[in-house]
């Protein structure tokens, strides 16, 4: 009964994103506030241990939280907005829905909601690495 509205919820971030200031705002306060409660965590300082012996080089080694002192920046929305316009395409994208309806209802539903999530026809993005995550040569 509600997935399917919530699956048009859910495309219209896509189709039309506001990117609203007040928003972002609370989405940059919830996320400091996670950060906040998981950086006491025993298994989060336990993992950041096990970053900090990764190849400096690797995304994997890089601070990938955010907090307030990271993200609260006067360009925050038009960098999410530049972010969105090159990264979000639907040539780029692929969705999987599962529920109690038929395969070919929620095919019909997806391809319906989802129709007029812009295809830009961007390249798919390639992330070139030196090396494994943890030294040797990458695979």
């Amino acid at each position: 009964d509600f997935l399917e509205p919530s699956l048009d919820r859910f495309a219209q971030f896509f189709i039309k994103p506001l990117f609203n200031p007040d928003a972002t705002e609370r989405e940059i306060n919830a996320i400091d506030s996670e950060h906040k409660q998981y950086i006491q965590s025993d298994f989060r300082r336990l993992y950041e241990v096990y970053k900090s012996q990764a190849n400096p080089q690797h995304p994997f080694s890089r601070f990938a939280t955010g907090d307030k002192s990271t993200l609260a920046r006067p360009d925050i929305r038009d960098r999410l907005v530049d972010f969105h316009s090159k990264r979000y395409s639907s040539n780029l994208m692929g969705l999987t829905v599962y529920g109690k309806e038929s395969i070919a209802e929620l095919e019909k539903w997806t391809k319906d909601i989802f129709k007029n999530v812009p295809n830009k026809r961007l390249q798919k993005p390639e992330f070139s690495v030196a090396g494994s995550v943890f030294g040797g040569s990458a695979r």
